[in-house]
């Protein structure tokens, strides 16, 4: 079926495309920095027509996003395709750049060709892209090796906007790994184009931005959007004798699966009796993998113990992990809350992407509040119950410094947002 025809554009406010991490809001964290980018939208351009990808308008208002509008993100795919046959097509040189410079003759040229399985549809997506002031991507961790077809459509969003000299900005990006030539070239190609970078952390992300030679001017480190979320939530419960834990298992993280298991008797081991809190960041199952929840669900302590399973909802989240003293994490989010509650992080990861990730949640916060653990370490039951034992009265040693650098981020981040807006605020 041939998507809708775009609607007329509205003339009370700067229209906005705004593209959060996932278009199923399935994501605790991608929620959270959908809804931060959102509400700095709101306030920056009061009566803007604020349009984020989308599957369903339903999503959007049961997500507390109800004042935007869904988008379909089919034409945009559809459009990416196209240009990914070209490029392996083309002979080089104009025109192997003719879908960046000049996307409107490049869809008269696909369709010829038959190159563009639905021109109606990539029509749409021009339309879509030409018809913005601003585009806007909230934090994510999207531009990286093993996600190939979706860093190739963030670099055709990014130079379609620059041929209609739409400005686009960026927030709270986890940039890499990017260790295959043709992803770097062409998402390098792609972020200079950019308004504003905002990239999360000062290791590993700002290391591969600075590698593809981004203009210092156009970039900074601005810590996670979802940081915003959480220094702005007010009183939480105080830190009790419990522990967190938060795990996933797919492709990109690749843990072995009995890691709940290990992660049970390691408790078991080094505090015994400890209230457990299983803390879930993605409900439905992720690509190659299970939900978080039904992984967790083999976190067994020992009979002493009391473990309590949490919905993937960020304000449960948040009350849970705040409740703890200590918490385990292998997801990205969990441990990033953790650390802007004050609260020591033992992050988990078993590939380069995770690792890379979760390094850069604790150089967010300065390497001062927790540990990496490799699960695949023939020592990591006996590392993981040392690590519960060094920080479990560790929120008391260096939990006002993480406070302090989570409200400091959150205020850093909010003034680079809005300073690359203004271009449309003006």
């Amino acid at each position: 079926m041939a998507p809708p025809s775009p609607p007329e554009r509205r003339t009370t406010g700067p229209r906005v495309l705004v593209v959060p991490g996932s278009y199923v809001f399935d994501n605790v964290g991608d929620v959270v920095m959908a809804q931060v980018a959102v509400a700095r939208l709101r306030e920056a351009l009061p009566g803007a027509d604020l349009r984020l990808y989308a599957a369903s308008q339903e999503l959007l208002d049961a997500n507390d996003l109800a004042d935007t509008r869904a988008v379909s993100d089919r034409p945009w795919f559809v459009w990416s395709a196209a240009v990914e046959r070209w490029r392996r097509r083309a002979p080089g040189g104009a025109l192997l750049a003719l879908p960046d410079e000049h996307p409107r003759r490049f869809l008269r040229l696909a369709r010829l060709g038959r190159l563009v399985s639905d021109p109606a549809a990539a029509a749409a997506f021009l339309d879509e892209v030409a018809q913005a002031d601003l585009v806007v991507l909230p934090g994510q961790g999207a531009m990286r090796d093993g996600s190939d077809r979706r860093t190739l459509r963030y670099a055709t969003l990014a130079l379609v906007a620059r041929a209609f000299a739409v400005p686009v900005v960026a927030v709270g990006q986890g940039i890499g790994p990017l260790d295959d030539p043709r992803l770097a070239d062409r998402i390098g190609v792609a972020l200079r184009t950019f308004h504003g970078l905002g990239v999360r952390d000062p290791g590993p992300s700002a290391e591969t931005v600075a590698g593809l030679g981004i203009d210092p001017a156009r970039w900074r480190v601005t810590g996670d959007d979802a940081i915003e979320a959480v220094v702005g939530r007010g009183a939480l419960p105080a830190p009790d004798d419990r522990i967190g834990v938060s795990l996933r298992n797919n492709r990109a993280a690749a843990v072995p699966a009995d890691l709940p298991a290990a992660v049970g008797r390691s408790i078991g081991a080094s505090r015994p009796g400890a209230r457990v809190e299983l803390v879930s960041m993605m409900e439905k199952a992720a690509r190659g993998g299970v939900s978080d929840s039904a992984f967790l669900a083999g976190v067994d302590p020992g009979a002493a113990s009391a473990v309590v399973g949490h919905e993937a909802r960020a304000d449960v989240a948040l009350d849970a992990l705040a409740s703890c003293r200590v918490v385990i994490s292998g997801t990205y989010h969990a441990a990033v809350f953790a650390q802007s509650l004050g609260i020591p992080v033992i992050c988990l990861a078993a590939t380069p992407y995770y690792v890379q990730k979760l390094q850069g949640v604790l150089a967010q916060f300065g390497d001062v509040g927790g540990t990496l653990l490799d699960p695949n370490d023939p020592a990591f039951e006996r590392d993981l119950a040392a690590a519960i034992d060094r920080w479990w009265d560790g929120s008391d040693e260096v939990g006002e410094r993480l406070r302090t650098d989570a409200a400091a981020q959150a205020a850093g981040a909010r003034r680079f947002f809005l300073d690359r807006i203004s271009v449309v605020a003006a």
